[in-house]
């Protein structure tokens, strides 16, 4: 009840004028007419991000490494189911060699794909899982090769997840929400529903969709220095001591006067922003838009490389691959014992 509280209170601060926060950004993005409802990534080495509709298709794809760059640029996943898409990018890997062929049951390093998937409506989100397992499972068992499916542990984010109550990976979703929107906090994202938060990530993704991995980085740090450039700084000290007055908020042991403390307290700094930084906000939007459209502009002729470098690696590789596909009737069980175990193990 005091989280929904605390959305009644800021959807009033926005609508009064505040011009910053999340549902101020999903507006101005026009991304509640969206439908993104599934995060997904996947990681072989090549990696990337997928979210999806209420229907399970492929509404965006972003590369989350160098190597998935190749893929992503080679090959349009929208309008995919997403576990065909998990499928799709997994052979895409295969044919370029990114998986081992020499690997039996014995490796001591084998081919492991892992996955994450977040969605509001934990059913749908273990049936996502399970369709996305019995796709990449059988992927492997027809190209002959010795590979499984694991959930991403994501061990770098269990003492956050733990701190707030929540999954390791709905935290791996606030951080990618938060990759490109410097203005965002992550306690912002923690309050917000599931499925909010997988708009936003749909939103970055069509920003970068068209972006190398290497400009994205750069991208990154040049959004993140707008919080200490001069002209912006003291509207983000602002954003920040407004954060702070929404954590005290969220305070269970608050007592009644407390509480109407800090929501008087919230709305005069909610006046002040608006006094103070609510057309350098409007200037900085403008200016991470034209950061956005410069590292596009940057990427093109880095894109024609990488596709072809990509296309280069089939090419190398198509014997191997033929080799293995040819051999997929004799080893096919084995492969489904094998997954059987790890599956187990898991």
């Amino acid at each position: 009840m005091k989280k929904i509280i605390l959305f009644i209170i800021l959807g009033v601060i926005l609508v009064a004028g505040l011009g910053v926060g999340i549902y101020f950004i999903f507006k101005s993005n026009d991304i509640i007419s969206t439908n993104a409802q599934t995060y997904v990534s996947i990681s072989i080495n090549p990696a990337v991000e997928f979210t999806a509709n209420e229907d399970g298709i492929v509404i965006s794809t972003v590369a989350t490494d160098a190597e998935g760059d190749e893929i992503v640029q080679s090959f349009d996943f929208s309008g995919m189911t997403v576990e065909s898409a998990c499928e799709k990018f997994t052979q895409l890997c295969i044919n370029a060699g990114y998986v081992s062929y020499e690997n039996d049951e014995e490796s001591a390093d084998p081919n492991e794909v892992k996955i994450t998937v977040i969605n509001q409506i934990e059913d749908v989100q273990e049936d996502i899982v399970n369709k996305i397992k019995l796709k990449l499972n059988n992927c492997f068992q027809n190209n002959g090769i010795f590979g499984f499916v694991s959930i991403d542990t994501l061990a770098e984010y269990a003492e956050q997840a733990q701190e707030f109550g929540i999954s390791v990976g709905h935290i791996k979703l606030i951080m990618s929400a938060l990759y490109y929107n410097p203005e965002l906090t992550f306690e912002d994202l923690v309050e917000m529903p599931i499925n909010e938060v997988v708009k936003l990530v749909k939103v970055s993704h069509e920003n970068m969709q068209r972006t190398t991995q290497a400009i994205r980085a750069q991208l990154k740090l040049d959004l993140e220095g707008l919080k200490t450039n001069e002209e912006y700084a003291n509207m983000f000290t602002a954003l920040e001591v407004i954060q702070q007055i929404q954590i005290s908020l969220n305070d269970d042991t608050l007592t009644e006067q407390q509480r109407a403390q800090f929501e008087a307290l919230f709305a005069q700094a909610k006046i002040n922003f608006n006094q103070s930084f609510r057309l350098i906000f409007e200037e900085y939007k403008q200016v991470k838009s034209s950061l956005i459209e410069q590292a596009k502009e940057d990427s093109q002729e880095l894109l024609e490389q990488i596709r072809s470098q990509y296309e280069q690696k089939v090419e190398n590789n198509r014997q191997n691959s033929q080799n293995a596909k040819n051999n997929s009737n004799n080893v096919k069980n084995r492969i489904r014992d094998w997954q059987q175990a790890q599956e187990e193990i898991d």
